[in-house]
């Protein structure tokens, strides 16, 4: 059977693309137009001559090197840990059954819903208290804390929907409980892991607020605290080609895992729809 073209699906496709990749678009190239030209009316939507000084300024500005380095660190070590600590977790509370199963799940669903800003008050008291605030080890910890029940709701889908038949087979073949879960379970379970890797990173990549409150020696800050210093800074100066360039910079780590990942998070999320 001949399939039939339908030109209006691709037209919708394009213009959502065109309407998500705007901001980003404009941001570069304004970013490549001098301040005068940013500011001008009517305002261009192509640079009339390309200027690159707002890319090399941030390329030379040292601290863009320290903070993203420390933000991807933190980053690789906050998603491994919740990702490694939430999977076991996740299988426990989904495979067997105990007093406060319900009471467990309840209060990591509860501490995933409460919004980060309202933690960081009480975080940083607490951090202060048990002298770990301004500590990259301790941002690292209440960042897992705060994380990990978002990664046992982003694991638990695919736990649930693995055949507990299959479980049983491995047992009676005679396979212990590690070799289960790390044999059976998660070979099966791979793609929830991943997607659970790349939201923690995300997440944690793009963190402000916890890190506002903490961090405060500028060698173990993030990078969106430079970027909002920088912004802070620059915005008086109207350098917004500056600004432009260190916001896009933030982008490419991301982009960089997405891309790593890109076929597996795609055959998790068609599979995620047809389980659910």
């Amino acid at each position: 059977m001949i399939k039939k073209r339908r030109p209006f699906k691709w037209v919708i496709t394009v213009l959502i693309l065109l309407i998500l990749l705007t901001p980003i678009i404009w941001s570069f190239l304004s970013s490549l137009k001098t301040t005068a030209e940013i500011t001008a009316y009517p305002a261009t939507l192509f640079p009339t001559k390309l200027y690159t000084g707002a890319w090399v300024q941030t390329f030379n500005n040292s601290g863009v090197y320290l903070t993203m380095s420390n933000s991807l660190v933190y980053s690789l070590v906050i998603a491994l840990i919740c990702t490694g600590l939430a999977y076991p977790a996740t299988y426990v509370i989904s495979r067997y059954k105990f007093r406060i199963r319900t009471l467990a799940s309840s209060i990591m669903y509860f501490v995933m819903l409460t919004p980060s800003t309202i933690l960081i008050f009480p975080v940083f008291i607490m951090a202060t208290l048990i002298k770990i605030q301004n500590t990259a080890w301790g941002y690292i910890l209440v960042m897992i804390a705060i994380l990990g029940p978002f990664a046992f709701f982003l694991m638990k889908p695919y736990i649930d929907s693995i055949p507990i038949e299959i479980e049983e087979s491995a047992l009676v073949d005679g396979a212990s409980s590690l070799q289960l879960l790390l044999k059976v379970v998660v070979p099966l379970s791979i793609n929830g892991l991943i997607v659970t890797f790349f939201l923690i990173f995300v997440t944690a990549f793009n963190d402000f607020g916890i890190a506002f409150g903490m961090l405060t020696s500028d060698s173990i800050k993030t990078f969106p605290l430079l970027l909002f210093a920088r912004i802070q800074f620059l915005q008086w100066q109207g350098s917004w080609n500056d600004i432009l360039s260190m916001s896009l910079l933030a982008l490419v780590p991301t982009m960089i895992v997405f891309l790593l990942f890109f076929r597996r998070l795609q055959e998790a999320i068609l599979k995620g729809g047809v389980k659910v």
